[in-house]
């Protein structure tokens, strides 16, 4: 990471176009002169207008450790996730984006016989899933008024930013554990076989078709 006095003091305007610029005093870069470095924005602008640089899409853990500060609602916030004994990480960004790659290790380690998937899989993968998640979410720092803790309200800002884009991408792996639970019970239906999901289990029932 590289810090520049003065131009690291503009603010952020993410998907502002902007180039940065490297010159020497003259043609030959091994030269021991001092190198120019120029911010080249390419939207015009008036005077008085602040001028924004852009530090690229990055999450707000990552805004709040290189840069010091957060986005409020930021779209390119994610989690890495990893599941137990792996050494595969996986990123997952809002609404689920990245999921299916965590989704199919999970349901890789649960499925009882290597060559055949079958519905009772893939339950065993949303409900392994489901109980990670909720582990995750009971981890979250609570809310602000529930903290307990004395901060500096611009770091409790940050804070509240950071906490937000984590249960919201957390809340959509929820969705799409969910989903993945509802298309099995769909499978065994159509296999002549209910489902009966209860809070820690499930239960199967036969039906029989002519």
């Amino acid at each position: 990471m590289l810090l520049l006095p003065g131009i690291d003091a503009l603010n952020h305007g993410r998907k502002q176009p902007v180039s940065w610029l490297v010159s020497y005093p003259d043609t030959n870069v091994t030269s021991t002169a001092t190198p120019k470095i120029s911010l080249v924005l390419h939207n015009p602008f008036t005077r008085g207008q602040e001028l924004l640089n852009n530090y690229g899409a990055k999450p707000n853990s990552e805004l709040i450790l290189g840069y010091g500060f957060a986005l409020p609602q930021n779209p390119d916030d994610t989690i890495v996730l990893k599941i137990g004994g792996s050494s595969e990480k996986w990123e997952i960004g809002r609404s689920a984006r990245g999921a299916e790659g965590l989704w199919n290790e999970i349901l890789t380690s649960v499925q009882q016989t290597p060559d055949s998937l079958n519905y009772e899989d893939q339950l065993d993968a949303a409900g392994t899933m489901l109980d990670m998640l909720q582990a995750l979410l009971d981890r979250l720092p609570p809310d602000r008024d529930d903290r307990g803790v004395d901060m500096r309200p611009e770091v409790a800002v940050m804070l509240d930013y950071y906490v937000e884009g984590q249960r919201d991408i957390l809340e959509s792996l929820v969705n799409f554990a969910h989903e993945k639970e509802r298309l099995a019970i769909e499978q065994a239906r159509a296999e002549g076989i209910e489902i009966v999901l209860e809070e820690s289990h499930y239960m199967i029932t036969c039906s029989h078709q002519r």
